[in-house]
This record gives structure tokens, C-alpha cells and sequence, in this order.
């Protein structure tokens, strides 16, 4: 079977039997013997790794976690059409049909966008154990990865177990359009998350200690900290203690003693915005309210509520709009143009805001030489290997490599400039 030789979801329960996970759990339970934790008995482990609200005691004959993330997590329970989606006929029933058996087709980029959200941003949606279904700080303190999701690269790299060979003759810019509704409904996915973390700070301390200094596993069911540490920027905080050192522009706040609120989801729906604003919306005005607040040294969570609340609609009715919108050369050079413009002129070019940056435009340049061979220029694509060299993390290394992002500004405005007016880049990061 395709999904099992080559799809890496099927090894996601398998992860968690690893010596690596092994030690998570160690870290986050904090057990009294090192056998009392096992990530493959973890709900919250679980709904990721094996599906979203996983029960352990709950389940149907013939279902085995060991399968991993498989065709349920995505299509729904599988009791009525796991025997017949694959035969003859299946094509020709209406998506109608196929949703009365329990079939959810994922038949647009933004349903395919949204289903991998849950577990690759993380959900808002309640479990009686554990609250959410979330890589809060604490489980990445304890070593598991920070979940910096990108659509459009995943999509590109996924092994599909269907033909999309559809999507790409009614639409060249298929890969561009899965980079506009990914970067949307990525940043739909951190607010909805964003929202549920500060509506469980309904309490402001508890036994007299403020919640910002306790964990999630001293405060129990329905209860988290606030702040998230999460939602802000890591290397404001982890990056190398070397005197002398400078540290990387937009890694830290103007002001001692306050960090910066994590940009990776949020940085790029604002470029976009500029070519395809949100029917009737001010989304940077939005936004930067939202900003202003998470930047606060302890931010009002009923004010961030309300604000993600109405920007998570915005969200919602954009992404319904963007998806009948057309995408032609011409509009993909003023969507470069944006993206590398909104980072340049950015108070707060964090690695984040690069990385997007340079994520936008490997999508976006390789559209552009789709539509128009002739765009495609060798220049270009080594200027952008030169970033991603700048970008990657060292081995042995968890911060950026370097001290000054603006290293990256030359090349990224010559990569700009070839979309604006079909130059051939002359600069090259070195």
C-alpha cells in the first residue's frame, strides 16, 4: 500500500516507542520511575500521532493505533466507505453522497489546509485530560520539536496517495495558490490556539503565585498559563551566550525584560493582504492590535479573546474569498515584491520573518519560471540556496547562526528586483 511505504504519517505512532520520546515524557510527567511514562499510552501524545480526540478505550474492531496517522485522521471514520473508496464508481458519487457515508473528500486547498492544521499548529479543540491539543512551552522544554508549519513546503514534499495531476493543468500557479491559503489558514489555526490559551486564564493566580511562573502540569484540567511562552519569539530567550556577540536583530524587544510576540504564522498573511486584502477588513490594523497586546508584560487575555475572535472571521471569510481569486505572472511578481518589501521594512526581522520570507519565495519564483520559462534564472535559485545556508540551524545547534539578519537584505532585494522588472540579480549572499 502507498500510504504505508512511503507516506511518513504511518510512522507517527512508531515515534512515540523512541528513546527520544521516551525522554520527553520523562521530562514532561516527571514520574516517579521511568516506566510509568510511555508516550504511546499519552492522550495527548496520541491525538496527534495517532488522531485528533483519541480514545484509547473507544475504538472499533480492526483499528490499530500502530497504523499511525492514517486515512481516518484525515476522511473521517471509515466504517461505511474504508472498502469502497477505492472501486469502481467511487469517482462518479457527488461529494454529497460521499459526506452521508462519513467521507470527507478534502477536495479544495483550503479543506486539505485545514486538516492538516490540528496537529501540525496544534487545536483548540478540549480533551477531558489535557485541555488542548497543543505544544505548549513546557512540552517543547521537555524536547519536543516547536511546530513551525508550512504548508506549502509540506505540500510540495508530500508523497500524495492521489492524483493532483488535475489540480496543476487547470491551474500553473497551483503550488502558489497552496502557499496563499497554507499561510492563511495556518495563521487561522495559531488564533484559534492563541484564543484557547488565553481563555483558560480565567483565573489570575493561583495559591497566591501569578500562573506566568507555573507550568501547565502544576495547574490541572482547563487551566494554563499566561503568558504561553510558546506564542513568543525563542531566541529572544535561547541563542548563544557569547560576550561580545551581537545578538540577531528582532530576536529581542526594544525594551529590557520584553520579548517579541512570535511572528511565524502571522508574518505573511500581511504581504498577501496587500494583493488580496480581506473582503471589507483591516487585517495589518487587526493584527497589530493583537501585537500590541501579546507584547504587553502581562497581556489582558479577555481583550485577546475578543481581537482573535473577530480576526479568526476575517480569517475564515478570506480564505472562503481567495479561493475563486485567479493567480497570473503578474500577480505573483507583486507577491514577491510584498513579501521581501513587508520584511525589509519590518521593525522585527526575526529568523521567523526570514525564514517565511525565503519559504515565500522558493514558492513563488518557481511559479513564476512555471508560468514564464524564461524567468527562470539560475542566479535567483543560487541566491536562495545562499539563504537557506545563512538560515539553517548549525548541527549540534538550536539558534541562528549568525549575529545580524540584515546580512540577508542585499540578496533578498535583488531577488525582488528580478520580480519587479525581469533583471538578472547581480548580488549574492556571502
Amino acid at each position: 500500500m502507498y500510504w504505508q511505504r512511503f507516506d511518513p504519517h504511518a510512522r507517527a505512532y512508531a515515534t512515540l516507542e523512541s528513546k527520544h520520546s521516551r525522554s520527553i515524557m520523562r521530562n514532561l510527567r516527571r514520574p516517579a520511575s521511568s516506566g510509568q511514562v510511555k508516550g504511546e499510552r499519552d492522550e495527548l501524545c496520541l491525538s496527534c500521532h495517532v488522531r485528533q480526540d483519541y480514545d484509547i478505550v473507544a475504538q472499533g474492531r480492526g483499528f490499530s493505533p500502530s497504523d499511525g496517522v492514517g486515512c481516518e485522521s484525515c476522511h473521517g471514520a471509515s466504517q461505511f466507505w474504508g472498502t469502497s473508496h477505492y472501486q469502481v464508481g467511487w469517482d462518479g458519487l457527488r461529494v454529497e453522497q460521499k459526506a452521508s457515508i462519513g467521507f470527507s473528500p478534502l477536495d479544495s486547498l483550503a479543506d486539505e489546509a485545514r486538516s492538516c492544521m490540528p496537529c501540525h499548529v496544534g487545536s483548540a479543540s478540549e480533551d477531558s485530560n489535557h485541555d488542548l491539543v497543543d505544544v505548549n512551552h513546557d512540552l517543547i522544554a521537555a524536547g519536543h520539536p516547536r511546530l513551525n508549519f508550512e504548508f506549502a513546503s509540506y505540500y510540495a514534499m508530500y508523497p500524495k496517495h492521489w492524483s493532483d495531476r488535475g489540480d496543476w493543468n487547470a491551474e500553473a500557479t497551483h503550488e502558489a495558490k497552496a502557499w496563499i491559503v497554507g499561510q492563511l489558514a495556518g495563521a487561522g489555526a495559531s488564533l484559534r490556539l492563541l484564543k484557547a490559551r488565553a481563555g483558560r486564564s480565567d483565573t489570575p493566580t493561583i495559591n497566591s503565585i501569578p500562573r506566568a511562573l507555573r507550568s501547565s502540569s502544576d495547574l490541572g484540567p482547563q487551566i494554563g498559563p499566561w503568558p504561553e511562552f510558546a506564542e513568543y519569539n525563542c531566541y529572544a530567550c535561547h541563542h548563544d551566550l557569547q560576550g561580545g556577540a551581537p545578538l540577531p536583530r528582532g530576536s529581542s524587544s526594544a525594551e529590557s525584560g520584553q520579548i517579541s510576540w512570535g511572528n511565524w504564522y502571522t508574518a505573511m498573511p500581511t504581504a498577501i493582504a496587500q494583493e488580496f486584502p480581506p473582503p471589507g477588513r483591516d487585517w495589518p490594523g487587526l493584527l497589530s492590535s493583537i501585537e500590541h497586546e501579546m507584547n504587553q508584560p502581562l497581556p489582558d487575555a479577555d481583550l485577546v479573546v475578543e481581537l482573535t475572535d473577530e480576526s479568526i472571521e476575517v480569517i475564515e471569510t478570506w480564505l472562503d474569498d481567495i479561493q475563486g481569486k485567479s493567480l497570473d505572472l503578474k500577480t505573483i511578481d507583486r507577491l514577491v515584491a510584498a513579501v521581501i518589501d513587508h520584511l525589509l521594512t519590518s521593525p522585527n526581522p526575526s529568523w521567523d520573518r526570514n525564514a517565511q520570507a525565503y519559504l515565500a519565495s522558493v514558492t513563488l519564483v518557481a511559479a513564476q519560471a512555471d508560468l514564464e520559462p524564461n524567468r527562470k534564472d539560475p542566479q535567483t535559485f543560487d541566491n536562495l540556496e545562499a539563504v537557506f545556508d545563512r538560515l539553517r540551524f548549525r548541527e549540534g545547534s538550536s539558534s541562528p547562526p549568525f549575529g545580524r539578519f540584515e546580512e540577508l537584505n542585499e540578496v533578498f532585494s535583488a531577488i525582488r528586483n528580478r520580480a519587479i522588472t525581469g533583471e538578472q540579480p547581480r548580488a549574492s549572499a556571502h
